[in-house]
């Protein structure tokens, strides 16, 4: 019934002229609003709206969708703020996102998302680029059923993509860490430091609760992914949703400025 809901929700966004050729979505508290000034055509919609799509109900996933052109190649571009995760109840709302932009025609998506630190290098603030992802959240087979690519999943994030993104980072002079891990743990709890350090000895650079389903999903339909994460907090050190919150807002901007670039200078269709 998922991907239904899904198919559904897509024919409606396509009578209002929505059909990306790429999409982001926002992790908890992540503001690119200053984008959406700067696109023509723009079309704004509460997810409410679209019959069919899991809302939100965490504070810092405020349920908007925009569409617009940007730039001078005129890059169809859908922004999603905000998502549903596994703890709010439905493992499947995840994997809606990705389902609904497949049947909207989108080939790229790129996924953002708040996490912890785990390597000791990294503070708050600081932005990852994600290369692999260690999947805690279990159900595993729910992201490839009914497909043929089921035990094919080789690399989550495709290399050409974030190959642009980490030279757009460049460009803005803005470092961001590669080769980034990402652990997907079902929450809504944190972590305990003897967590964290499990984590951290099987590889794991940052953790969070997202990212995992929507990326599975997307891959298992053809789309090309990237992840980027904002570190908000250090794993396993006390903090709370509105700490978390409150740092992903600050670190927005180092991320909207290598967003804009990317925009501007990567031609989606180079990648199909």
């Amino acid at each position: 019934m998922q991907n239904q809901n899904a198919k559904e929700a897509a024919e409606f966004l396509k009578k209002l002229k929505i059909l990306p050729e790429i999409f982001f979505v926002l992790g908890s508290g992540i503001d690119i609003s200053p984008l959406v000034d700067d696109m023509s055509d723009a079309v704004e919609i509460s997810t409410v709206e679209i019959r069919g799509f899991p809302p939100p109900t965490v504070a810092g996933h405020r349920g908007r969708l925009v569409f617009g052109k940007y730039g001078a190649l005129k890059t169809a571009v859908a922004i999603l703020f905000g998502r549903k995760h596994i703890y709010e109840g439905d493992f499947s709302a995840p994997m809606f996102i990705s389902e609904m932009f497949t049947h909207l025609g989108a080939k790229i998506g790129i996924f953002t998302s708040a996490v912890g630190g785990i390597d000791k290098s990294l503070r708050p603030g600081d932005i990852v680029l994600l290369s692999d992802i260690l999947n805690f959240q279990g159900k595993y087979s729910l992201y490839y059923r009914h497909s043929s690519i089921r035990h094919k999943l080789y690399k989550p994030f495709h290399d050409k993509l974030s190959d642009a993104i980490l030279n757009s980072a460049l460009k803005s002079n803005i470092y961001i860490f590669t080769n980034g891990t990402y652990a997907a743990v079902t929450g809504p709890g944190y972590e305990t430091p003897a967590e964290v350090e499990m984590l951290r000895r099987i590889g794991a650079t940052v953790v969070g609760m997202s990212t995992a389903p929507e990326v599975y999903a997307a891959n298992r339909n053809g789309i090309k992914c990237a992840g980027l994460s904002i570190v908000t907090n250090r794993a396993g050190t006390s903090s709370n949703h509105s700490e978390v919150l409150t740092a992903a807002e600050r670190a927005s901007n180092n991320l909207l400025k290598i967003i804009e670039t990317f925009l501007k200078n990567f031609d989606c269709k180079s990648l199909y």
